[in-house]
């Protein structure tokens, strides 16, 4: 817990370290090559010319004048990224190392760094079942720092998470196509029906990348006698016994299964997920993603 003002500023600092010592030149290099060039805006119509590629014929406008129109698009040279951070009790999980929401923290502060390295534009939306803290998008290093900031002061005031509050005003009010990067455990009500219909209209919308946060407890039950347990969301407790069998194997059954829905999931919404777990290295996460990215296109 931080108890003071100065501790808040060494602990930003420190972050703001961490952040900026992963970003060499190979991440750099990576994050360009796999975003930059990547994202075109639609910019005219005109006539149709021999040569012209029929994939970017419009159609309704080719009805309309009663002659081919094809589309023209122009090369994005900046992006706008917005990082939507989860900030639920179940991303406080105590346990050895950082928490999935510390996790977060530094992937997004990493992030944010990064598309400032780049002169890309970047906004900040901290949400539970509301958005508490909104950042417009901006691209100068000042901003990233200020980013960064905002997410190391977070304090949420919500337990549960809704992702209507965060996406609905990206969904009503971006006209060009941004680079949503959803940072979240993936867990409780961000997997229900009516979030998944959400997040299959934004990936229609925008480039989404889902970042899945977890610690190696929620799958690697340590073995430790009888644990007592408590949903940070709903509040119920209960009482494991970690070294029985029976209860090591259901835990891993429902992580199986829970792992299979979320991959059927991404995969209807044709997005490539990163999962990070709290005690892996968020460079190594980062570029390792890029990299996979990348052989995609």
């Amino acid at each position: 817990m931080i108890r003071s003002t100065r501790e808040l500023r060494r602990r930003v600092d420190r972050i703001h370290f961490q952040c900026l010592k992963r970003i060499d030149g190979n991440l750099i290099g990576s994050y360009d090559s796999t975003f930059k060039g990547q994202g075109i805006e639609f910019e005219e119509t005109r006539p149709y010319l021999p040569g012209d590629d029929v994939r970017w014929i419009d159609w309704r406008v080719t009805a309309r004048f009663s002659r081919p129109y094809v589309k023209l698009f122009r090369q994005q040279r900046q992006l706008t990224i917005h990082l939507l951070v989860d900030g639920s009790g179940s991303l406080g999980v105590p346990g050895r190392g950082r928490t999935p929401a510390q996790a977060a923290i530094e992937i997004a502060g990493t992030m944010a760094m990064l598309a400032a390295s780049e002169q890309d534009r970047v906004g900040l939306t901290l949400f539970t079942d509301r958005i508490e803290h909104f950042v417009a998008p901006a691209s100068d290093p000042t901003h990233a720092a200020r980013v960064l900031r905002d997410l190391v002061c977070w304090k949420p005031a919500g337990i549960r998470s809704q992702l209507r509050p965060a996406l609905e005003p990206l969904l009503r009010g971006s006209r060009s196509r941004s680079l949503i990067v959803l940072l979240s455990d993936f867990v409780g009500d961000v997997v229900s029906p009516e979030n998944e219909k959400l997040l299959r209209a934004t990936a229609s919308q925008h480039e989404l990348i889902p970042v899945v946060i977890r610690h190696p407890s929620e799958t690697r039950l340590p073995r430790c006698g009888l644990l007592r347990v408590r949903d940070p969301e709903t509040g119920i407790k209960r009482w494991i016994d970690t070294r029985s069998s029976r209860q090591r194997k259901r835990l891993q059954q429902a992580a199986r299964v829970e792992q299979q829905h979320l991959d059927r999931m991404f995969s209807q919404l044709r997005c490539l997920p990163l999962r990070h777990e709290c005690d892996q290295d968020v460079a190594v996460s980062l570029r390792g993603y890029f990299h996979r990215r990348g052989q995609l296109r």
